[in-house]
Formats: C-alpha cells, structure tokens, sequence
C-alpha cells in the first residue's frame, strides 16, 4: 500500500513537471518576437530551425501545447483525488480540488510562465524538439482537433492570426523614447528617428513653400537682372513665369546665369536658358518625391493643384529638413549676437559663446559643461524650453523668445 502511494505521488510530480513544460513552452514560444527570431537565426543557435518550422504554424503549436497541457492536468488531478478520497473520506473530492488549484497555480502556470518571459530563447530552443515529437505522435487527435476549432473560427469573423508579430511602428517609437530615457540614444537622434516616421504620411502640400512666398523670375529678364535678383536673395534655382505664375516655363540655375555672365550675354532672355520644369500633384507622397529627386537629379519641383494651378514648390532642403529638421542657409544675415534693449535688458542670440557674454556683459555665468547661453539653459532645466517661457538663475531672469524643439534661438535676459 505504501509503495502504491509512493508510486502515486512519483506520478504526480512527474506529471506537474510536464504541465510545467507546457506552460512554460507555450509563453516562451510566443513571446519571441521577429526581431528575437532573427537573432537566434544570426547566431545560429542549435535548435533554431524547429522553433522557426513550430511558429511557422502557431495553429497546430497551439493544438499540441493544450492537448499535452490538458493530458497532464487531468491525470494530475485524478491521482490527488485518488490519494485524497482514502485519508479524507467524502471530503476527499473537496481536498483533492484545493490541492490541484494551488500546485497547478504555482507549479503549472506562474512559476514555469514567470520564468519562460525572462528566459524565452533558452527553453524555446530547449523544448522545440520535444513538442515537435509529440505533435507528430498526436497527429490523429491533433488533425481532428484542428479540423472541428475551423469549423468554429468563421463565426467569430476570425483566422488565427500569425504569431510571429511583425515589428510594429508604435514599438519602435516606444523603444526609441525608452532608449533616449536611458541615456542610449540622444534628444536629436529621438526626434530624427520619429521625423523619419512622421516623413513617410507627409505630403507635398505640408511641406511645401506657398505661392504667396515663392520667388520668381519672368521669362523676359535678362541674365544680368537674373543676377542681380540671385545676389539679393541667395537662391542657387529659382522657377521662371510667362506672364502669370501659373504659367511656369522652367526652372532657372544660378550657375547657368554665371556662365553665361562671364561670357557677357547680359541681354540674354531667360526663356532661352531656362531647364525644364517639373510639376508634381499637392497630394504626392514625399518619400516617393525624395526617389524622383535622386532618379531625375534634381533638387526642385513646383506643386500643382487638381486644376493645374501653382500651390507652391518643394525643394530637396525641404525634404531633408523633414528629417534634421531646419538647415539655416549659409546667404541668410544673421541677427546680432547681443542687442542692448535697455539698461538692465539684454537680447541675445542662444548661440552666444559664455565667454563672450561674460566678458562683454559682466554676467559671471559658469563656463564648464557647455559653450553658449543656448547649452547653459538647456543644462539649467534640462530640456529644450518652450518660447515665453522663463528661467531664473541667482540675480539673472532668462525669457525664450524664440525656440525650436531642437534649440534655443534667442533669449532675453534682465538683471534684477
């Protein structure tokens, strides 16, 4: 009788082991994600090849790891009611249930879960062997099994989905913000890298430099007005108009007006230099304008809308500042560094090396760490502030004027 009992109880834990295999399996199994998968392939971990044939097919995975898991259960539970009922009497059903609950709990679900999230990768190549054996040793209950849970799928409007989840945007994004809280990556990289998302939904309208902003030449100027106008702007292309805006006869390079300058072709029309425009709808896809950009080897191209009327014009510095954000170009006059509003007012520029401010203004501000009024707040709190926004620091009052989310621009600063 003792030796039946002991039989009984080797049973049981053996049987507790395997729910544990199961369970365990299950989680560790489908909580690889492609990324992890792919991994495992690069380091071509022995057993990988099984755990890539079992996802490949979570509906029979799944099948498999129930049936074995429900197997284990029920024959785990049989066996405490069995050695229940003789110590107990009629209670024994009543114990023999409270029993399973809790060994099932701990050992046939958290424990073995618990352990299978922290350790996916080591049981799944640990396990894919086994359970693909016994998939094949129950395929007649297994077949069966799969064939009547098809039956019932279409009324719930459902395939069973693959399980190996493809990497979404949204984790990406979250991978990225947690990577910039652990000091992983920097601000800029963060916002670069949301930039390149927000780039792919962006189109050519949002981007776009308006009609009403655009600079334009008519066809009837000549290479010596052209030049003139390029000097006072600074545009290396500008679009060419016959008569009204939105009738552009070309695209009109600075260089081209220099080579022909130099060969004193002052009179020269810009009609006869102009190089041929190219329109493109408000709605295009600026990913898909970056491709015709570098296929055609331009850098500009007018926006029209569905009448055929100018709306504007992106460039390839458009484009880019999608991504890095604004490029300030080299023709723009930069405003004074420091600018004296009045006898306890400062307005300076947040590129203002400390030194300097230092030295001219008498503000005795530290000078290790950063190098400019723009670093030295950033430092002080920490993070970009936002325009009107005020900082103090001792005797000194710090008022943004002017921010992007990338820099401080100006600031003024007031003694008190």
């Amino acid at each position: 009788m003792r030796l039946i009992l002991i039989g009984k109880i080797v049973a049981l834990i053996i049987l507790l082991a395997l729910s544990a295999l199961f369970s365990g399996s299950e989680t560790a199994l489908f909580s690889l994600s492609k990324l992890r998968i792919r991994r495992l392939e690069e380091r071509k971990r022995r057993g990988f090849e099984v755990v890539k044939r079992l996802l490949e097919d979570p509906h029979r995975l799944i099948t498999t790891i129930l049936i074995g898991n429900m197997v284990v259960n029920i024959s785990a539970s049989t066996i405490v009611t069995a050695i229940a009922i003789p110590l107990f009497g009629q209670k024994g059903v009543a114990v023999a249930i409270g029993v399973m609950i809790f060994l099932l709990l701990i050992f046939g679900e958290i424990t073995p879960k618990t352990y299978a999230v922290q350790n996916a990768e080591t049981i799944s190549l640990l396990v894919a062997r086994p359970l693909e054996i016994f998939s094949i040793i129950i395929l007649p209950l297994r077949r069966a099994l799969e064939s009547v849970s098809d039956l019932f799928l279409p009324l719930f409007r459902s395939k069973y989905p693959p399980r190996v989840p493809s990497v979404t945007e949204d984790e990406i994004k979250t991978m990225v913000t947690v990577g910039e809280r652990e000091g992983v990556l920097g601000e800029e990289e963060k916002e670069m890298i949301h930039s390149i998302f927000k780039f792919t939904d962006t189109r050519a309208f949002e981007t776009m430099i308006p009609r009403t902003d655009m600079v334009c030449l008519e066809a009837d100027a000549t290479v010596g007005e052209a030049l003139d106008f390029i000097r006072k702007t600074g545009h290396s292309r500008i679009p060419v108009y016959q008569g009204r805006v939105d009738n552009m006869v070309g695209i009109i390079y600075a260089k081209d007006i220099l080579s022909h300058f130099k060969k004193e072709n002052y009179q020269l029309k810009l009609r006869d230099l102009v190089r041929p425009p190219y329109f493109i709808p408000e709605t295009k896809r600026v990913p898909s304008l970056l491709k015709e950009f570098q296929k055609r080897r331009i850098q500009m191209a007018l926006v029209v809308n569905e009448y055929g009327g100018i709306e504007g014009l992106v460039t390839l510095e458009d484009l880019i500042e999608e991504i890095v954000g604004e490029i300030p170009p080299e023709y723009r006059k930069e405003k004074r560094l420091i600018e004296r509003i009045d006898r306890h007012t400062l307005r300076v520029s947040g590129r203002l090396e400390i030194d300097e401010a230092n030295r001219v203004l008498k503000l005795r501000l530290p000078e290790n760490g950063f190098e400019t009024i723009g670093g030295f707040i950033f430092n002080l709190i920490g993070r970009i502030p936002k325009e009107r926004e005020e900082i103090k620091y001792k005797k000194l009052s710090f008022t943004i004027e002017k921010a992007t989310p990338k820099r401080i621009l100006y600031v003024r600063i007031e003694k008190r």
